[in-house]
C-alpha cells in the first residue's frame, strides 16, 4: 500500500514538473515557409491570347504541403513567354480581366514548339518553367444521337479514335448543345461520363474508347464537340487537381501537380478543335467557334 502511494505521489510530481516546463515558444524561433509566386498559365494555338495568372503564395500547415492563393495577386510581377528560337514578348497586366495577357495575333503559339515562362517579381525568387504545344490526334467516329419522346431524354455516343500508338496522349473532351443557329442566344455544356477526368490513351481498346451519355431532352438543333489535345504537364495537373478537391475526410493529402521552379503552379499547353453535328447527328461543315476558357 505504501509503495502504491509513493508511485501515485511520484506521478503527480512529474506531471507538475513537466507542466512548469512548457512555454510558449516566440514568434521568431517558428518556422514559416517563404512565400512563393503562383503561377497558372495554359496556352494554346486555338486560343486568341497567351494568358499567364500570378498570385502570391499563402503557405499554410497541412493541405499536402499546398498553399493558398486567392485574391492576392501580384499586379507588378514581370511576365515574360519565349520560344526556342529565342523570341520573346512581355506579357502586360489587364486589370479587367486580373491577368497578364496578349493577342496572339503578336506572339503566336505553335504546335510542337517548346516555351519558357518566366516570371519576377520583388520580394520573391524568380519562377520559371518550360511546356512543349502538343498535336491533336484525336478524331471522333460513330456519332449518334437518339430522342426519345416517351423519357424526354436524348441519349448519345461516339466514338474516340487515337491516330497516334507510337506514344501515350492525353485528352479531354466536351459536348455543348445549341438551340441557337448562331450559337450566341443559348448554349449549354453536357457533362460526359468521366468528365473531370483526364483522358490517357493508355489503356484504350484498339486506340478507341466509346462514349455513351444522355441528358433531358432541350430541344438543341446542333451539337458541338470539342477536343482537347493536351500535353503531360496539363494531364498531371488536372489529375491531382481532381484528388485534392474530393470531399473525402479519410483520403490521404496529396501535393497538388507543379512544373514551376522557384515557385508554384503550371505552365502547360493544349490544342483544340470541334466538330458539329445536327439533331440527327450528320456533321455539320461551320467554324471552330469560340475557345474554351481553360482558367
Amino acid at each position: 500500500m505504501k509503495r502504491l502511494k509513493l508511485h501515485i505521489v511520484s506521478i503527480l510530481f512529474l506531471s507538475l514538473l513537466m507542466g512548469s516546463c512548457i512555454k510558449d515558444v516566440p514568434d521568431k524561433y517558428v518556422p514559416t515557409a517563404e512565400p512563393k509566386l503562383v503561377v497558372y498559365s495554359f496556352i494554346s494555338p486555338s486560343s486568341s491570347r497567351v494568358k499567364a495568372a500570378v498570385y502570391k503564395s499563402t503557405p499554410i500547415l497541412g493541405g499536402g504541403g499546398n498553399s493558398m492563393y486567392k485574391d492576392d495577386p501580384v499586379v507588378t510581377a514581370l511576365v515574360i513567354v519565349a520560344n526556342s528560337k529565342g523570341e520573346e514578348v512581355v506579357l502586360p497586366y489587364s486589370y479587367e480581366e486580373s491577368c497578364f495577357l496578349i493577342s496572339s495575333e503578336t506572339f503566336p503559339v505553335v504546335e510542337g514548339e517548346t516555351y519558357t515562362i518566366t516570371v519576377s517579381a520583388d520580394g520573391f525568387k524568380t519562377a520559371y518553367a518550360s511546356t512543349t504545344v502538343p498535336s491533336l490526334v484525336l478524331n471522333a467516329e460513330n456519332f449518334s444521337i437518339n430522342t426519345s419522346a416517351s423519357s424526354f431524354k436524348t441519349n448519345f455516343s461516339f466514338d474516340l479514335l487515337d491516330g497516334d500508338t507510337n506514344r501515350e496522349n492525353y485528352y479531354r473532351y466536351f459536348v455543348y448543345g445549341s438551340a441557337d443557329e448562331n450559337q450566341s442566344s443559348y448554349k449549354q455544356e453536357f457533362i460526359l461520363e468521366n468528365y473531370l477526368e483526364i483522358a490517357s490513351d493508355k489503356n484504350w481498346e484498339n486506340n478507341r474508347l466509346k462514349l455513351q451519355f444522355s441528358c433531358d431532352n432541350q430541344g438543341f438543333t446542333m451539337y458541338q464537340l470539342v477536343l482537347f489535345g493536351v500535353n503531360r504537364e496539363y494531364f498531371r495537373y488536372f489529375k491531382t487537381h481532381s484528388v485534392y478537391e474530393e470531399e473525402n475526410p479519410f483520403a490521404e493529402a496529396q501535393p497538388i501537380y507543379s512544373n514551376i521552379t522557384n515557385g508554384i503552379g503550371v505552365f502547360a499547353a493544349y490544342k483544340e478543335k470541334s466538330l458539329w453535328f445536327d439533331a440527327e447527328g450528320k456533321p455539320l461543315e461551320r467554324a471552330s467557334g469560340k475557345s474554351i476558357v481553360l482558367y
